[in-house]
């Protein structure tokens, strides 16, 4: 990630299920219809998530994001793939 503003918000339906995201070492998570803003120097930075349904589930939960330099933004888009790695 570049230096400065990086911020996530959940949206969609949230019917049987929820979902929290985690950035860096954030112990509050971001959940559904909220946004957390992250101003970080250069990096690598770990994002995490939980997601817990019921088995009938109707969710239709996304995670959307927005680097905004200096300033915060407003997240409107999926996680750039180049900003994501796999790991176990």
């Amino acid at each position: 990630m570049v230096a400065g503003q990086h911020c996530f918000g959940n949206t969609g339906s949230i019917d049987e299920g929820c979902d929290s995201l985690f950035f860096d070492d954030a112990t509050t998570g971001v959940y559904n219809g909220q946004v957390q803003c992250f101003d970080v120097p250069a990096g690598a930075y770990p994002i995490r998530s939980h997601d817990t349904m019921d088995h009938e589930s109707g969710s239709d939960l996304h995670v959307n994001y927005c680097s905004g330099g200096a300033s915060t933004c407003t997240p409107a888009a999926a996680i750039p793939s180049s900003l994501r790695r796999v790991s176990n």
